[in-house]
């Protein structure tokens, strides 16, 4: 049954690159459906700074990194308000340096 093999699978770790693009919004809506079925470890953006600190603390990504540097710091003062502790405060990068944490946290 598809019960038996969601516990045998356990929880999927994901990455969702474009997050705030419509087919990532639709990916995360999916996962969404089945939060315990799902650890998201990475989202990442264009320049919605906004949009994307929502879907970090929605879906408490470990990590959130945004393409556009001018849109970092938006980014991390909203993450920073949050006040959220889940698996950890959410992490905000740029561009620069982000793929190494996407590799890190992919493993």
């Amino acid at each position: 049954s598809p019960t038996v093999a969601r516990q045998s699978i356990g929880t999927r770790r994901i990455s969702v690159l474009g997050a705030t693009g419509s087919i990532g919004e639709n990916t995360l809506d999916l996962v969404g459906r089945d939060p315990s079925s799902y650890t998201v470890v990475a989202l990442t953006g264009g320049r919605n700074a906004a949009r994307l600190a929502e879907l970090a603390v929605q879906h408490r990504a470990e990590l959130a990194v945004i393409a556009d540097e001018s849109c970092y710091a938006d980014l991390r003062a909203r993450l920073a308000g949050t006040g959220y502790r889940g698996r950890g405060r959410p992490q905000a990068d740029s561009r620069r340096g982000a793929a190494g944490h996407l590799h890190r946290a992919c493993q």
